[in-house]
């Protein structure tokens, strides 16, 4: 799993 992966997903929630 990588950092980037994760960080994308939480920004993803964060604009939702």
């Amino acid at each position: 799993m990588n950092p980037t992966v994760s960080y994308c997903r939480v920004e993803n929630a964060d604009l939702s």
